[in-house]
C-alpha cells in the first residue's frame, strides 16, 4: 500500500526553509534576487516607460527566467544537501543550472503545447465550441495537469545532478501525484500572487511618472517572487527526500 504523502507537514516545512530565519535566507539569496531585480524586473520596469505595459511584462518574463531557474536550483541544493552558498557566492550558472532550465522548459513544453494545439483546434473547427470540442478540451486540460503533476520532480532531481530524472519522477510519484503537486502550488502560489500585485503596482508607478516609488515597489515585488521560487522550490525537495524516505529538513535555512 502506498503511503500518502503528509500535505500540512510539507507545506510548513516548505515556509519554514525561507521564514525561520528569514535573515538567513536573505543572507543566501541577495545576490540572486539582486541579479533579478536589476537583469530582469528593472530592466522591464524602465521599458515599461517606452513600451505597452503587456510587451514590456513579456520582455521581464523571458529575461529573467534563467534567472529565477538558477535561483530554484540554488534552493533545491540548499535543501536536499545543505549547500552552504550565499550572498555572490551563490549566484552561477553553469552547465547544472542551464541543463535544469532546458529541462524545465521541454518538460512545460511537452506539457502545454498540446493543451494549446487544442484550444487552437477546437477554434479553427468552428466558431461556435461544441460540447464535443469543450469535453475535449477539458480532457486535454486533465491530461495535462496529470503530466505537469507526474514529472515535477525532475526538477529536484535534476538540480542535485541525478540522471534518468523523468522516469524517477514518474515512479516515485505513483500514487502521490495529486498530492504533491498540490503541495508544490500551495506552498508557491500565494507568495507568487502577492508578488504579481506588488509588480503590477511598481508598473502603475513607472507609468505615471513616480519612478522612485516604482523602483521601491518592483525591489519589494522581487523579494516576494524569490520567496515564491525557494518554498516551491523547498517543496518539492521535500517531497522527494521523504518519499526515498531520507527526512525532512526542519529549517532549510541551516546554520
Amino acid at each position: 500500500m502506498i503511503a500518502l504523502l503528509p500535505m500540512k507537514k510539507l507545506i510548513n516545512d516548505a515556509y519554514d526553509s525561507v521564514f525561520h530565519p528569514f535573515r538567513k535566507f536573505l543572507a543566501k539569496t541577495w545576490g540572486w534576487i539582486l541579479v533579478i531585480w536589476l537583469g530582469g524586473d528593472l530592466t522591464g520596469l524602465i521599458a515599461a516607460r517606452y513600451m505597452p505595459r503587456e510587451e514590456a511584462l513579456q520582455f521581464v518574463g523571458y529575461f529573467s527566467y534563467p534567472f529565477t531557474a538558477a535561483l530554484a536550483v540554488t534552493w533545491h541544493r540548499k535543501v536536499q544537501l545543505n549547500e552552504q552558498l550565499k550572498g555572490v557566492r551563490a549566484v552561477r550558472f553553469r552547465w547544472r543550472e542551464l541543463k535544469f532550465l532546458g529541462l524545465s522548459a521541454l518538460v512545460s513544453a511537452g506539457v502545454f503545447v498540446p493543451l494549446i494545439f487544442a484550444a487552437w483546434l477546437n477554434k479553427e473547427i468552428t466558431a461556435d465550441p461544441t460540447t464535443i470540442g469543450i469535453g475535449a478540451l477539458l480532457v486535454t486540460l486533465g491530461v495535462c495537469i496529470y503530466l505537469s503533476f507526474r514529472l515535477e520532480l525532475v526538477l529536484p532531481l535534476t538540480a542535485i545532478d541525478e540522471t534518468g530524472a523523468i522516469s524517477k519522477s514518474w515512479r516515485l510519484l505513483k500514487g502521490n501525484w495529486l498530492r504533491s503537486g498540490l503541495i508544490s502550488l500551495t506552498a508557491a502560489l500565494p507568495l507568487s500572487f502577492v508578488s504579481d500585485y506588488i509588480g503590477k503596482a511598481a508598473h502603475w508607478a513607472a507609468l505615471n511618472d513616480h519612478f522612485v516609488l516604482a523602483v521601491l515597489s518592483d525591489g519589494v515585488a522581487t523579494v516576494v517572487y524569490a520567496m515564491s521560487v525557494c518554498t516551491g522550490a523547498a517543496s518539492l525537495s521535500l517531497i522527494l527526500m521523504h518519499l526515498r524516505g531520507t527526512g525532512a529538513v526542519p529549517s532549510a535555512a541551516g546554520p
